[in-house]
C-alpha cells in the first residue's frame, strides 16, 4: 500500500497553517522537505499511515482530518482531480475519482453507489491501517468525506450537502460533525 507524495504534501502544508512545525514534521516522518515537491514519488504505507499522527500530534487537533477537509482542493489528487474538474456533473466527477482513485492511492477505497434517486459515496481505508493505525485512518476518511463537501461546492457552484452522514467509529464532537456535514451524523 501507498500514495502519492502530492497528497502528503498538501496534508503537511495545511497541517502548518494549523500549528504545525513544518521542519518538525518532515523531521518526524523522516522526509526532506524538497522531496515534498516530487509528485512521482509514491509514499510506502508506514510513513503514510504515520503522516496523520504527527500531524494531530503537532496541531493538537484532534478532528484535524475534518478541517482540512474543509479546506480541500481538487489539486491534492493530481490529475485524478483535474479530471474531476473537466466532469460535466458532480456525480460524473465522483465516478471518475472511483474509478480512478488507486492511481493516487492504493491504502483507501473510494466508490460510488447510485441507489434510485440518490448517489453514496464510500470511503474506507484498508483493513491493515485501520488495525495498525486507527486514528491515523480515521482522520483519512474523515478529511476525504469532509472534502467531498467541500468539492461539491467548488465543482458546482452551490452547496450540496448530504441526507445521510454515516462513520464507523466511535462519536466525538458530534456538534462539530454536523457543522460540517449539515446533516445528522451517526457514528459505530
Amino acid at each position: 500500500m501507498q500514495a502519492q507524495m502530492i497528497i502528503m504534501r498538501d496534508i503537511i502544508y495545511a497541517a502548518t497553517g494549523h500549528g504545525a512545525d513544518f521542519t518538525k514534521v518532515c523531521a518526524e516522518l523522516n522526509l526532506e522537505p524538497t522531496d515534498l515537491n516530487n509528485s512521482d514519488v509514491w509514499v510506502p504505507f508506514k510513513q503514510g499511515a504515520e503522516m496523520w499522527n504527527v500531524v494531530v500530534k503537532n496541531t493538537r487537533d484532534p478532528l484535524l482530518g475534518l478541517h482540512l477537509g474543509e479546506e480541500m482542493s481538487p489539486t491534492i489528487l493530481g490529475m485524478l482531480g483535474y479530471l474531476m474538474q473537466s466532469s460535466r456533473t458532480l456525480h460524473e466527477a465522483f465516478l471518475v475519482v472511483s474509478k480512478y482513485f488507486e492511481l493516487s492511492s492504493t491504502m483507501a477505497k473510494f466508490s460510488v453507489e447510485e441507489r434510485g434517486d440518490r448517489i453514496l459515496i464510500h470511503h474506507e481505508s484498508m483493513v491493515l491501517w485501520r488495525h495498525q493505525y486507527p486514528e491515523s485512518a480515521r482522520q483519512s476518511v474523515e478529511y476525504a468525506l469532509s472534502g467531498v463537501i467541500k468539492l461539491c461546492k467548488l465543482l458546482s457552484g452551490k452547496k450540496i450537502v448530504p441526507v445521510h452522514v454515516a462513520f464507523a467509529y466511535p462519536s466525538r464532537s458530534v456538534s462539530e460533525y454536523e457543522r460540517i456535514f449539515h446533516s445528522p451524523v451517526h457514528f459505530n
